[in-house]
């Protein structure tokens, strides 16, 4: 059995994509139960950049690179799951998540 690859900024590994994808999803669902009425859309801001950057710090293992990557990978999940929010979407995690994740968002 070959040794699992360590992640790198090029292609981090799979679970570490999937679960910076979903901590995005999760962290848009949190700002437009409690921010709607003054944020309307999505904006790329230093500050949501910084914000993806501490959802996601403890994937990278210390990695720049990889801290940069998972944080982008982050922020444009976060940003599709706002808009798909605002146009319509629902607003409550999709079913095929574990339930637990519901309770860590701010109701």
């Amino acid at each position: 059995m070959a040794a699992p690859k360590s992640p790198s900024a090029q292609e981090p590994h799979p679970a570490l994509v999937s679960t910076a994808e979903l901590r995005g999803v999760l962290w848009a669902e949190r700002i437009v139960r409690t921010l709607m009425l003054r944020w309307p859309r999505w904006k790329r801001t230093p500050r949501t950049l910084s914000i993806a950057g501490r959802q996601i710090a403890d994937l990278a293992g210390g990695d720049a690179e990889v801290h940069g990557r998972l944080a982008v990978i982050c922020h444009e999940a976060a940003g599709a799951r706002f808009s798909a929010i605002v146009a319509g979407g629902r607003a409550e995690p999709a079913p095929s998540l574990n339930p637990s994740f519901d309770d860590e968002i701010p109701k």
